[in-house]
């Protein structure tokens, strides 16, 4: 069944996780289509900008070969596990479908034909990073200052999951930044400190050691911006995001290494190696038809319908609910489409840059400076495209959200990355932030009150005082309630014993501290809640095809 693929998780924007299936191939005399034409463009630009001797060019085609080798025995497990077991598969979802348990027998043998799938594929993305690994370490020093190191593609990997997709800091930023100075001053002021925090950890992680020193440098610059006026703020948009980067002293995409990691794992499982390869005489020609690459079989197509069916049964949809969301899925799958057409019709404008840049390549002379432009800006506008996809199909998803009832979506969470929607988390950061600063005063007055009775009253006053704030937030008479008493009585006599002068100073971080040991401090980052189907998960299930066939069968 034909599909498009949405990108799974926003890592998958780095390092794809899904590894193609071989299909059909063409002859290799015949001109290659649009996208083999950008494929053998980035390979050529590749070896190239390296300068793999022959040796080494070798070497990349004993590894191409061994991971196109095991995309083919890959493929040939694949086929043999659905033959032997596709009666059993689909009588368990036929079971699932019907609302009965499925027998111990087919549940056993289905289980252990998507396990011994599942191994397959992952030790196939094993090998090819096996393989990105070896020709990596096969380069010279010179040469990996050009590349970059698994490692830093693994921190680039974690940092773009981290900021939903976006791939610059500076934009990154910026567009935080765009949300940040619709505030009021006083919403800015208690949201600023805990806003840099977060926008630090995505930065450099959130175990970071540099991390205070991060998110003090990022509160100055929204600090900072958010004073501009509107028209100064316009002005300075445009070369904002550089800004920012060079502000925090990080690197730019345009300072990277010109090799990224991703372009190491074309070089060894691009079935059009060898062909580049021998446009630069560096190899014979294929002798084989060079074969293309589908994301899907049966057997995955079975898998991703499960996937649907197990999530629906988990949470009770109802018939009618299935029906009802028919339409956002239908929308999902022609956003999809969208982004798809628009691929092909941007790599067919494309073509004749891609032709002049494989003649250049292929001539032994570098890039024109024009050329250079044109490919990266379609692959600006390919990152683009994908952000965006991620965003109005979130808005889809927020419709199929509210099809269902608060007991079925008490078991997900719709909460997506922030750069998703950036101005909605930011207003729920802000009222959990108006939460926090609420219960900082209420317990700085209770605090207060206390500290300030005379020495009769302290002994006769303190316990209806203290249990006066507690009825608020805890039931009387619990194990719970008690704890929280004893806790308030220790904060208490804390402030008894210190001067008018250290209260004034400390007095709110005693509270906060308070609140925080009682537990009521509100969740103000947008964690997962536990137990609970994350966004990433529904994402995936809900931009699959086979969901969209299964909610129109589930509907009828």
């Amino acid at each position: 069944m034909g599909r498009w693929r949405a990108g799974g998780t926003f890592a998958a924007l780095i390092f794809s996780a899904a590894v193609a299936l071989a299909q059909t191939g063409q002859a290799p005399a015949q001109a290659p289509d649009d996208a083999a034409l950008y494929d053998d463009v980035m390979l050529l630009t590749t070896i190239r900008t390296l300068g793999l001797t022959q040796e080494q060019m070798t070497r990349a085609l004993e590894l191409n070969a061994r991971v196109l080798n095991g995309r083919q025995e890959m493929q040939s497990l694949r086929e043999a596990t659905w033959a032997q077991n596709r009666t059993d598969i689909e009588a368990v979802m036929q079971a699932w479908m019907e609302g009965r348990q499925p027998s111990t027998r087919a549940s056993q043998a289905a289980d252990r034909a998507v396990r011994r799938a599942n191994e397959a594929r992952a030790d196939q993305v094993q090998r090819e990073w096996n393989a990105a690994e070896s020709l990596y370490s096969a380069l010279t020093a010179n040469q990996r200052r050009l590349v970059e190191s698994p490692e830093e593609a693994r921190l680039r990997s974690e940092r773009l999951a981290r900021m939903g997709g976006t791939e610059a800091v500076g934009e990154f930023v910026a567009a935080r930044m765009d949300a940040i100075r619709d505030l009021m001053p006083e919403e800015f002021r208690m949201l600023a400190a805990s806003e840099a925090r977060q926008i630090a950890e995505v930065i450099v992680g959130p175990d970071a050691g540099n991390l205070p020193q991060m998110a003090d440098a990022v509160l100055g610059i929204l600090a900072q911006a958010y004073q501009w006026t509107p028209q100064q703020y316009a002005q300075q948009r445009l070369t904002l995001p550089a800004q920012i980067e060079a502000s925090l002293g990080l690197t730019g995409i345009s300072e990277r290494p010109p090799v990224e990691w991703e372009d190491l794992l074309r070089v060894v499982r691009s079935p059009r190696l060898q062909t580049a390869a021998a446009d630069l005489g560096m190899a014979q020609p294929p002798t084989r038809p060079v074969p293309t690459f589908a994301d899907t079989d049966d057997l995955q197509d079975a898998l991703d319908r499960a996937d649907a069916l197990n999530l629906f049964r988990q949470i009770g949809l109802a018939r009618e609910q299935a029906a009802q969301m028919n339409a956002p899925l239908q929308r999902i799958q022609d956003l999809g489409r969208e982004v798809l057409t628009q691929r092909t019709q941007s790599l067919s404008r494309l073509r004749t840059t891609l032709e002049r840049a494989r003649g250049q390549l292929v001539a032994g002379g570098s890039l024109p400076e024009q050329v250079q432009s044109a490919l990266a800006s379609d692959r600006q506008q390919r990152r683009n495209a994908q952000v965006a996809l991620y965003r109005s199909v979130d808005q889809q998803m927020q419709l199929v959200a509210q099809m269902l009832t608060p007991a079925q979506n008490a078991l997900l969470d719709w909460t997506p990355p922030p750069s998703v929607r950036p101005q909605q988390e930011l207003t729920e950061r802000l009222r959990a932030q108006q939460v926090l600063e609420g219960r900082i005063e209420e317990a700085l007055a209770m605090l207060q009150r206390v500290k300030y009775l005379d020495a009769f009253n302290f002994v006769t006053g303190r316990g209806p005082i203290v249990n006066e704030y507690l009825s608020i937030y805890f039931r009387p008479n619990t194990v719970e309630y008690q704890q929280a008493y004893q806790i308030v009585i220790a904060y208490t006599d804390e402030v008894r014993l210190i001067d008018d002068q250290q209260w004034l100073a400390n007095g709110r971080e005693i509270g906060r501290l308070m609140i925080d040991e009682l537990g009521l401090m509100p969740t103000i980052e947008p964690l997962q809640r536990p137990g609970t189907v994350g966004w990433n998960t529904l994402y995936r299930v809900l931009t699959n095809e086979e969901t969209l066939d299964l909610v129109r069968e589930l509907g009828r």
